[in-house]
C-alpha cells in the first residue's frame, strides 16, 4: 500500500523521506520488509496525506505489547473477515488483468464509501457477505453498479 501511495503522490523513496522526516534506509526496510513502528507509519502517512488506517491492518494500533510494529499482512491468521475480504479482492482482479496495484486502490475506495468506514478492512461482520456480493460484481469505472434486472432473473 506504501508503494502504491508513494505512486499515486509522484513520490520515490528519497522524496518519501525528506517529506517525513524518515530516513532514507527506514523507508527502504519498510518497503522490503513491509514492517515499522506505528509513531513512523504515522508521519509517512502524514507526509502522503493519507490516512494512517490506509496502510495498517486491524488490531496492528491498539495497547497491547505486541503492536509497537505494523504487522506483516502475510502474518494474519485465516479464516477471519479481513482474509476473506482480501482473497474476494483478489480473486476479483486476476479477473479483471492488468494494473492490479491500481484497480486494488479504486476497489478498496468503493467499499469503504459504500460501508462509510476509514479502511475496506473495517467493515462490520455483519456486512461481510454484503461485502463479499459485492467485490464479485465491481467494475472498474463502474463501482458497484450492475444490471439489477439479470441478477434479479438469476
Amino acid at each position: 500500500m506504501l508503494k502504491l501511495a508513494m505512486m499515486h503522490r509522484g513520490l520515490d523513496p528519497k522524496d518519501l523521506a525528506k517529506a517525513s522526516g524518515v530516513t532514507y534506509q527506514n523507508i527502504l526496510h519498510i518497503l522490503k520488509t513491509g514492517k515499522t513502528k506505528n509513531s513512523t507509519m504515522k508521519r509517512i502517512a502524514e507526509a502522503l496525506r493519507y490516512p494512517i488506517e490506509f496502510f495498517i491492518i486491524p488490531g496492528d494500533m491498539d495497547d497491547s505489547p505486541s503492536s509497537d510494529t505494523c504487522k506483516d499482512r502475510s502474518s494474519r491468521r485465516s479464516n477471519t473477515a479481513y482474509d476473506q475480504l482480501n482473497k474476494a479482492i483478489e480473486d476479483r482482479l486476476a479477473v479483471l488483468g492488468d494494473n492490479r496495484s491500481l484497480l486494488r486502490y479504486w476497489l478498496a475506495k468503493d467499499l469503504r464509501e459504500h460501508f462509510n468506514v476509514r479502511s475496506y478492512t473495517l467493515v462490520a461482520q455483519t456486512n461481510l457477505d454484503e461485502a463479499l456480493a459485492l467485490i464479485k460484481i465491481w467494475e472498474p469505472g463502474k463501482g458497484f453498479k450492475s444490471d439489477t434486472n439479470h441478477q434479479a432473473s438469476a
